[in-house]
C-alpha cells in the first residue's frame, strides 16, 4: 500500500504532504477511506530522521493533530 511506503526523501515538506493527501484521495475513490489519524501517523513515520523531534512532540500527545493542522 502506497500509503505505508510514504517517504519525504528530498520532496519538499508541501510537495510530500499533497503527494500523501492524492493517495487517500485516490483510496477514498474506490471507497476504500482512511482514518486521519492513520493519515498523519503514516505521513509522520515517512518524514525520516530529519523531522524526528516533529515526530516525537507530535505523538507523545495525547491526541494527534488532524491532517489539516498537519499541513498548516
Amino acid at each position: 500500500m502506497q500509503l505505508l511506503d510514504l517517504n519525504k526523501g528530498t520532496q519538499s515538506v508541501d510537495t510530500y504532504l499533497h503527494h500523501a493527501k492524492s493517495i487517500v484521495d485516490a483510496l477514498i475513490s474506490i471507497n476504500k477511506p482512511v482514518l486521519d489519524e492513520d493519515l498523519v501517523i503514516a505521513t509522520l513515520h515517512g518524514l525520516g530522521p530529519d523531522y524526528l523531534m516533529l515526530h516525537t512532540v507530535l505523538t507523545q500527545n495525547p491526541s494527534l493533530p488532524d491532517f489539516t493542522e498537519l499541513q498548516a
